[in-house]
């Protein structure tokens, strides 16, 4: 018996898998805050300092900028200005940028003119960032732009302007050719931090007429929420004045003043 053997083709099929590179996809880069510090005080208002930590985590430079900013207390808008801070990051650079945000205490008065009761006030800021980079093949898009708002926490420390009094003014000793007299002053610091004053300056009125200007240059300090009284002697030529402030002087009767002043 013969048998035959038939001889079947194999056939291989190369299969070509061609290569496919996504494209580089451009991202913002991270921003976080580090830091925050007071860094001006005073009677006008307070200066803000945020440090943020920036960090480009991608393979290619990114042009970065802070634009603008806003400060809101709940939904009142208490400070806004233009940063225009531009910076490049190389790739995987990390570098920590100072963010400046002025408020006036004149935007957070009431129309009283009185501040908050309170130390300090919480606020939202909020950063408006953008940021730009060429990417490697990307075809007709040479670059792209990421637009990003970066919102922070914080609190104003609230410094409430101290006022004037006019506590007693006394008649020491009276002759015809010169009165000595002492003005006691009462300085009142309603704010929840301690000022120093190195400049108060008055005068002394009745009705209407000039009695006595002072200028006092040393530094006072008050308390948070208290008082202190200081004395401030004078003395007056009653020959320098009309008839009716002699008779004020010489007759010892009780009479009406006004005290007008400022403090630096």
């Amino acid at each position: 018996m013969m048998f035959s053997k038939r001889l079947m083709p194999v056939l291989f099929l190369a299969v070509a898998i061609a290569g496919c590179a996504s494209p580089a996809v451009f991202q913002m880069p991270e921003m976080a805050e580090t830091t925050s510090a007071v860094t001006s005080l005073d009677f006008e208002g307070v200066v803000l300092n945020h440090e943020l930590q920036v960090r480009n985590h991608q393979d290619f430079t990114a042009l970065t900028r802070l634009d603008r900013y806003q400060m809101r207390s709940g939904q009142v808008l208490i400070s806004e200005g233009d940063l225009e801070m531009e910076f490049l990051l190389s790739p995987q650079e990390e570098r920590n940028i100072v963010v400046p945000a002025v408020v006036s205490f004149d935007a957070l008065r009431a129309p009283g003119g009185m501040l908050p009761e309170r130390e300090e006030l919480p606020y939202q800021l909020f950063l408006f960032a953008s940021a730009k980079a060429d990417l490697p093949d990307a075809g007709e898009a040479e670059s792209a732009v990421l637009l990003d708002t970066l919102v922070l926490n914080g609190a104003i420390p609230l410094l409430e302007r101290p006022r004037l009094y006019p506590d007693t003014l006394m008649l020491r000793s009276f002759n015809l050719a010169i009165a000595e007299l002492e003005l006691r002053v009462r300085v009142v610091n309603p704010g929840a931090y301690p000022v120093t004053l190195n400049d108060i300056s008055f005068t002394v009125k009745v009705d209407d007429t000039q009695w006595h200007a002072q200028q006092i240059g040393q530094a006072i300090t008050v308390p948070a929420r208290a008082d202190i009284v200081f004395d401030a002697p004078f003395s007056m030529r009653p020959r320098n004045f009309n008839t009716q402030v002699y008779r004020y002087l010489n007759m010892n009767e009780p009479f009406e003043f006004t005290l007008e002043g400022d403090a630096l």
